[in-house]
């Protein structure tokens, strides 16, 4: 009788076999997994982008008169917040966060015979609405898994909207790891700056850092999440 050619493995090439495909596996795991959070911090940052280029749009096609956008990284980098509509108003709405007490603060300076009525939504519902009583400060509680939406009027009068927007507003999840800090304002020099505002009136988009006028044509807004950093390009 001829004997089997066919060889067995030996136990030693089975365990080297076994070895190579585990480590070949944990390495597309982490491969793929690094891959999800990319896209993810990708994804949330393209939100902000994309909600600059819409204002651009209604104020280029006059669906609004200007905007001005505020970004910080100084105090709390969860948030930026979008004023509409402000420029020749009388009275403005200004909103201002107690760092102390995390609660936003909304405030307008008008005469006492004027009648001032509040909106405040929140993910897009009313969950506020009522008249103001002269010189009556207005707070309400800071919640980081919110944005909200302030429209109001005064005498019947509609004064500029402002908009709080949250950088991670479209997580289900809302552990602290998942969220999507703004890091860096970079300016076109690679100097940092750690508060920028945008400001859009009849197409003339202008650069301000502390009330001082920037002349960069673009800035850098860099953001992290779970180690990771994106960064936006904002031009004039």
């Amino acid at each position: 009788m001829k004997k089997s050619s066919l060889k067995a493995f030996t136990l030693i090439e089975l365990i080297v076999v076994i070895s190579i495909i585990i480590i070949t596996s944990t390495s597309w795991v982490f491969y793929f997994l690094d891959y999800v959070k990319n896209q993810e911090i990708s994804q949330k940052i393209n939100i902000i982008k994309n909600n600059i280029n819409k204002i651009d749009t209604e104020v280029k096609k006059y669906e609004i008169f200007d905007y001005e956008m505020f970004f910080n990284t100084s105090n709390l980098t969860l948030w930026y917040i979008t004023y509409l509509n402000n420029f020749d108003i009388p009275y403005n709405q200004t909103l201002t966060l107690n760092t102390i007490t995390w609660s936003w603060n909304i405030l307008i300076q008008w005469e006492a015979s004027l009648t001032w009525t509040l909106k405040l939504y929140k993910k897009q519902k009313l969950f506020l609405d009522k008249e103001i009583t002269y010189n009556e400060s207005i707070d309400f509680d800071f919640n980081t898994d919110q944005y909200y939406k302030i429209k109001s009027t005064l005498s019947w009068e509609i004064l500029n909207e402002i908009n709080i927007n949250y950088f991670w507003e479209d997580n289900i999840n809302t552990e602290k790891n998942n969220n999507i800090y703004l890091t860096k304002i970079e300016r076109e020099d690679s100097s940092i700056i750690n508060e920028l505002t945008i400001k859009n009136v009849w197409w003339t988009k202008t650069f301000f850092s502390w009330a001082l006028e920037l002349n960069d044509n673009k800035i850098y807004l860099y953001f992290e999440n779970n180690w990771l950093e994106k960064f936006i390009k904002l031009t004039k």
